[in-house]
């Protein structure tokens, strides 16, 4: 050896250890940063839905009414928090009442049983979606109008909520707030 510093021509390929706890460190910083947002937008989803489908029943029950005829009625029952159905019935002359949860076969239009239901009998569809009350509304036959009302669904936090209004002439619309 002439006394000359050998050069170390070796190249580094990878990460120290060091570097990897930082990067790792901040997408965990970064990721929990956004789960609360992520949270919010399924809740919101899923209030969408709950609303779409509910606004949806009462289309069709408003229209069997039309097309019938006949009064066709709609009743929400809230049985406990995160469990609600509803049921639809166009033989209001019958002496046992719809009930989507204690009589759901006399809920017919047609003949055929017309029930939806989450989370009594059957895994919730709309998990942590909340039906504020139980509501009646009854279609009246040819013109589908009925009495106003308001129905109103609750995400599990209360942050959220959606109104599904009916007016008296039996326009159905609903609003996220």
């Amino acid at each position: 050896m002439d006394g000359t510093p050998v050069k170390n021509t070796a190249v580094s390929k990878g990460f120290t250890l060091i570097e990897l706890i930082i990067v790792l460190a901040v997408l965990l910083i970064a990721l929990s940063l956004a789960a609360p947002s992520f949270s919010q937008a399924i809740e919101r989803r899923r209030l969408e839905a709950a609303a779409n489908d509910i606004y949806l029943a009462l289309s069709y029950a408003r229209s069997q009414a039309i097309m019938q005829n006949e009064n066709v009625l709609i009743r929400f029952t809230r049985v406990e928090e995160g469990q609600w159905c509803y049921g639809m019935d166009d033989d209001l002359r019958s002496s046992s009442a719809c009930n989507c949860h204690s009589a759901a076969d006399k809920c017919t239009i047609r003949g055929e049983i017309k029930v939806f239901d989450n989370g009594i009998r059957n895994k919730a569809i709309y998990p942590r979606v909340d039906l504020a009350a139980s509501r009646v509304f009854t279609f009246r036959a040819g013109r589908g109008n009925v009495g106003p009302n308001t129905i109103t669904l609750d995400s599990a936090s209360r942050q959220q909520q959606s109104r599904i209004i009916v007016s008296r002439l039996g326009r159905i619309r609903y609003e996220m707030h």
